[in-house]
């Protein structure tokens, strides 16, 4: 391996969040009232889209000026405590920003349930 000071700055983002991603947080209490999936699409609409895409898939419109790229949630499912944590602090090195000032507990909770509901191939519309 090269000296890290060698190493483009892209590939030490993507090392520095591998690092914090091997911390265990503490887990995230449960509470009953903000597993609310349609609190969390709303929230995520108004949110997350920007960057993860209206149907998570990480094709937003801002997520072709970023790097590393937005998390594809169809692809990708947080354990909960992970997707709490970055929900709270954020993930540096990354354009994920920390959002406990912008959420409350309830709504962040929705969102963490929303996210993980998303994991697995995109539902196709009924045809009618």
């Amino acid at each position: 391996m090269p000296p890290w000071r060698q190493l483009p700055t892209e590939d030490l983002r993507a090392l520095v969040a591998y690092v914090q991603s091997l911390h265990v947080p503490s887990a995230a209490p449960s509470t009953p009232e903000a597993t609310s999936l349609n609190e969390g699409e709303f929230l995520f609409a108004a949110n997350c889209a920007s960057c993860h895409g209206v149907r998570g898939a990480g094709n937003g419109p801002a997520a072709g000026a970023l790097a590393p790229q937005p998390t594809n949630f169809h692809l990708k499912k947080p354990t909960p405590e992970r997707a709490w944590e970055v929900l709270e602090n954020g993930l540096p090195g990354t354009a994920m920003p920390p959002w406990k000032s912008q959420l409350n507990v309830d709504q962040r909770y929705a969102l963490v349930e929303f996210v993980r509901s998303l994991y697995g191939p995109p539902q196709e519309s009924s045809r009618q």
